[in-house]
């Protein structure tokens, strides 16, 4: 076991406490970092040999069991080669195990962790390992279901993948270099008419149809399992296959992408140093490509809000906490806030936008896409429970659904509710696009839980169900100033009143304070409990440089 500072049970250490770090101050860990390193280095100095041997074995547990699942266990920095690496036999594209395969929802029916355990899956999992490419900086993977262009749906090609997404490709540069295009990889689901047809290689050529890689059905698995297929620390990119076109705002306007030198290569790198900086995983570009929006947006945000599901990049962790649970209909915001409950930073590229067939989102019988397997009633039903899961569940302290009361459109005549045509509601522009209300400064002041989320509280203080604190007490110092400070101010009013001055027995004042504050009852502490409340309610609503200290 490594139990010297720079360790891996340092490192284990030095890891739990970013995360902890970052969730109660509310900033990147990376600007936590050197800090709290060196405040933990003199820790571990003086901590005792079976506290640091915990921490070892933690950390000694976890590459074991990174190492028989195939995975390389690197340190902080990302896992990186210098050339691109194959497989040394590589499978074909058509593996033996789909001959056999089992149906669909004998695989699907027990929910995302029974599908990935299920053999079948495994056996994929196996061949796709053996197929993709290794050792890239990047590598970029389009998910694509149903629009080889030679569909049920159209009959015509200019709705398929060569006439959106590999079309883009090809316009920025990424296809025209030999090296760039053997990073791209094309996942499609094993069960998808158009790959069992041959329609996808057919209209792919032979050079892209190498680059075909067989997966599994729905949109939030596939990143699943385009993620697994990767090392550990592997910069990986992802694209929905309907995309039009992919574009930079400059100058006042949408320009088209350089291709030589390729800027999307160049935004890729910049977004790998930028996780980097920040101590992020995940990143992507604008969600919208609306003119208004882009013209007063920064280069980069880092603060929360949705990580575009069509066009973005993340590091592969492989943690079964990043994994989304909810669905494929909102996929990209649970995988926006799991990745925020983790690293409390994802980064945005808001001058970047790409623009999609249809409307991301909302559900079309002709759409197809990977999703498409959904009826409209499922479409509806599945995106509602995903927003009520995350809303109630680990997500609940960084968004809200939206309620009638506060967020709903009135008319100015009328004070009624305003709808849309389809009856939904009219929102405040403070609702996103994607059903709920994201938690900021000002939003949570509409808040009206009960429970303080200050300081160093546990879990149970979290939630709006505990009713009994079970750590450290923000009030209870709190409190004793409000008290202290009142009581001063009442003594120098009686010196002003008997004309006398008492500085140099201030230390004295204090004592009898301090004895007075531990004999006094719980009911005449109440009303200093009360006032304090008022206090910390106000301050937590603050800005984190203007916020009082308790």
């Amino acid at each position: 076991l490594e139990l010297g500072v720079g360790g891996s049970g340092f490192e284990a250490m030095l890891s739990e406490a970013l995360i902890a770090a970052a969730r109660i101050h509310h900033k990147s860990p990376a600007r936590l970092r050197r800090r709290l390193r060196k405040a933990l280095s003199l820790e571990w100095h003086c901590m005792a040999m079976h506290e640091k041997m915990v921490y070892a074995a933690v950390a000694l547990h976890k590459r074991r069991i990174a190492e028989e699942s195939g995975i390389q266990v690197g340190g902080e920095t990302p896992f990186r080669h210098h050339s691109l690496q194959f497989a040394a036999t590589r499978p074909p594209l058509h593996p033996p195990c789909l001959q056999g395969a089992p149906r669909v929802k004998e695989i699907y029916a027990g929910g995302a962790d029974a599908a990935f355990r299920h053999p079948f899956v495994q056996t994929l999992l196996r061949v796709a390992r053996q197929r993709v490419t290794f050792g890239a900086p990047w590598v970029l993977c389009v998910r694509t279901y149903g629009r080889s262009g030679i569909g049920e749906h159209r009959g015509s090609k200019k709705s398929g993948i060569m006439d959106t997404t590999i079309k883009v490709l090809k316009d920025v540069g990424i296809l025209s270099s030999p090296e760039l295009a053997l990073r791209v990889h094309i996942f499609v689901a094993h069960c998808d008419p158009h790959f069992t047809s041959g329609a996808y290689e057919n209209v792919l050529g032979k050079r892209l149809s190498d680059r075909i890689i067989v997966g599994v059905r729905g949109a939030d698995l596939q990143v699943r399992f385009i993620e697994e297929c990767f090392a550990r620390g592997q910069h990986v990119v992802v694209l929905d296959d309907n995309i039009m076109w992919l574009r930079a705002w400059k100058s006042g306007s949408f320009q088209n992408l350089q291709r030589k030198p390729c800027e999307l290569n160049a935004l890729i790198l910049q977004a790998e140093r930028a996780m980097t900086n920040h101590g992020a995983n995940l990143w992507g570009i604008s969600p919208t490509h609306n003119e208004y929006y882009m013209a007063n947006s920064p280069e980069l945000r880092i603060s929360l809000g949705l990580v575009y599901g069509a066009f973005f990049g993340f590091f592969a962790l492989h943690e079964q906490g990043l994994y989304t649970r909810y669905g494929q209909v909102k996929d990209d915001l649970e995988r926006t806030l799991r990745y925020w409950d983790r690293d409390r930073v994802v980064l945005r590229f808001a001058r970047f936008a790409c623009k999609k067939t249809h409307k991301p989102g909302a559900f079309q019988i002709r759409k197809g896409g990977i999703s498409g397997n959904l009826g409209h009633v499922k479409h509806l039903q599945e995106s509602s429970d995903a927003l009520g899961n995350m809303a109630r569940g680990f997500a609940r302290l960084y968004i809200r659904l939206p309620t009638e009361k506060s967020d709903q459109k009135r008319c100015k005549h009328t004070g009624g509710l305003l709808t849309r045509v389809g009856g939904a509601p009219k929102w405040k522009p403070g609702v996103s696009d994607t059903g709920v209300v994201f938690w900021n400064e000002s939003a949570r002041t509409q808040c009206d839980r009960k429970r303080m989320i200050l300081g160093y509280i546990c879990q149970g203080c979290r939630s709006t169900r505990a009713s009994e604190c079970a750590c450290i007490d923000p009030l209870e110092r709190a409190s004793f100033d409000t008290f202290f400070v009142e009581s001063l101010a009442a003594v120098a009013a009686a010196e002003s009143l008997l004309g006398v001055c008492q500085k140099k027995k201030s230390r004295r004042i204090s004592m009898a304070l301090m004895q007075e504050w531990q004999n006094m009852s719980a009911e005449d502490r109440a009303n200093y409990e009360a006032l304090a409340a008022l206090g910390v309610d106000a301050a937590k609503y603050q800005s984190p440089r203007r916020r009082r200290r308790f």
